[in-house]
Parts: C-alpha cells; sequence; structure tokens
C-alpha cells in the first residue's frame, strides 16, 4: 500500500493514494479495516506540511500505527527548518516521539539511511546602478504604503519578483522563475513547477514556499543551482534564506550519518 505525493506517485500495481486522499472518509475508514501487522506501507514524498499535527499526518498514524511494516521515502529531510524532520520520524515511529523535540540521541539505533541530495548553491551577484537603487527603495516604500490589512510577507514576495526586470537575461541560457512575466522573444524561462527531468536551470528569483524550491528540485536533479541576484536588499534576504536552508539540511544528513550523493 502507498502514499505519494501526486506529482512524484510511483505508479506501481498497488493501491496508491494521493496526499488529499489520506484525510477522505471513503479512503480512511475502509483503509482501517483493510491495514493488517503483515501490510507494507510505503509513504513516498508525503512532508507537505510544516505542521506536525496536521490532520493529513494525523490520519496517516493511524495507518501506520497498525502495521510495523513501514518505509519513508523523502527527497529533503526538511522543508526548511531541523524541526521539520520531526514530521519524518513520526511516520516511521508513530506515537513514539510524539510532543518531543529533535534529539540526537533518539536516532541512535534507529534505520536511516540515505543521500545527501542537496544541490551546490552558487549566487552571480549584480551590482545595480544608484538610479536603479532609488527605484527600488521608492518601489519597496509604495507597497508599504499600499499595504493596508494585506499580509505584509507580500511586500518582500512582490520586491523580489520586481527585481527581476534589473537581472541581465540572455538568449540561450535556460532559467526558472515564480512566473513567466520575463519571458520576452529569444528567452527561456519556465516556472518552477514546470520543471522536468535532467533540466538545470538559472535561478531569476526564489520560490517564497520553500516547498517549491524542493519539488523543483527533485523533479530536475540538479546538482548545482545558481541565483542570479542582485545586490539589493530583498535579494539579498532571500539569497541567506536559501543559505540557511542548505545549513539546516546538511546538518540534519550530518547527524543521520548520510552521506553526499
Amino acid at each position: 500500500m502507498i502514499f505519494s505525493h501526486d506529482p512524484f506517485r510511483l505508479g506501481m500495481e498497488y493501491d496508491e493514494f494521493n496526499w488529499p486522499d489520506a484525510i477522505m472518509y471513503r479512503v480512511f475508514y475502509p483503509l482501517l479495516e483493510r491495514v493488517r501487522d503483515t501490510t507494507l506501507m510505503v509513504v513516498n514524498e508525503f512532508m507537505r506540511s510544516k505542521n506536525r499535527s496536521d490532520l493529513t499526518y494525523n490520519c496517516m498514524h493511524h495507518y501506520l500505527n497498525q502495521t510495523p511494516h513501514r518505509i519513508v521515502f523523502e527527497w529533503f529531510p526538511v522543508i526548511d527548518d531541523h524541526s521539520d524532520f520531526m514530521i519524518l520520524m513520526d511516520m516511521d515511529h508513530p506515537n513514539k516521539f510524539k510532543g518531543r523535540g529533535l534529539d540526537p540521541a533518539m536516532l541512535n539505533g534507529l534505520d536511516i539511511s540515505g543521500c545527501d541530495r542537496r544541490p551546490v548553491i552558487r549566487r552571480t551577484l549584480i551590482e545595480v546602478s544608484p538610479e536603479i537603487r532609488e527605484k527600488y527603495e521608492k518601489h519597496r516604500d509604495d507597497l508599504f504604503d499600499s499595504l493596508g490589512s494585506k499580509d505584509p510577507d507580500t511586500v518582500p514576495r512582490n520586491l523580489h519578483v520586481w527585481c527581476g526586470k534589473y537581472k541581465p537575461l540572455e538568449p540561450g541560457v535556460r532559467y526558472v522563475a515564480r512566473n513567466k512575466r520575463l519571458n520576452k522573444s529569444g528567452l527561456d524561462i519556465i516556472t518552477y513547477k514546470e520543471g522536468k527531468e535532467a533540466e538545470d536551470r538559472i535561478a531569476i528569483d526564489i520560490p517564497h514556499r520553500r516547498l517549491e524550491l524542493n519539488d523543483f528540485l527533485k523533479t530536475t536533479q540538479q546538482k548545482e543551482l545558481t541565483f542570479l541576484g542582485t545586490d539589493l536588499g530583498v535579494d539579498t534576504y532571500y539569497w541567506n534564506q536559501l543559505e540557511e536552508w542548505n545549513q539546516k539540511a546538511g546538518e540534519i544528513f550530518a547527524l543521520t550519518g548520510i552521506q553526499p550523493g
């Protein structure tokens, strides 16, 4: 029996359920009847929420707790923070670590294996002119002035996208971005959701939702990711976040003894 996030479904000739299926009445109650202590349950790319108490996770724990035969696959062991690793621990050991934070001692004797799939990350730094910096600061102030009751996070999101028009893009180079606003004649730009296998691309911007980037990297299996970033504040902010994600994922790999792939 397999639970697999839709884009990464294994397509095997077994019962296979998607992320939304896990909480459906038509799935939940029949599975509680069907799962036995001889059932093998495979959970593939199912870390889709940072909320450890998410309803989908809770339903999965009910299924997984009925059999000792469990295999959990995840391309990256975190979404963007150390604590995310406990989501995987909960799926592999339902109820055992409930409510506990990550402690290296709890990993002793557990069967954890894999490869460090993080790409090498680089930044191509673009120094902007004083004129562009002045436009940036005005646009930033205008966004804050018109914010009203909207989520403050919309300001850096929009500002980061706005910076893209001041990045030198060249025909013949493959790029990836949050959207196709810069996809003019002769340019090859796709969105992160359109990424395909074995397709190395330079990042014009970085997704605000870390899962969107994680999914792209898993799909393309890029070994390197270059970010085309200006020296403006918002681009530096997103680059620093990417470096922090890379560091935290690396610390989890080190704790578990997982080696570079």
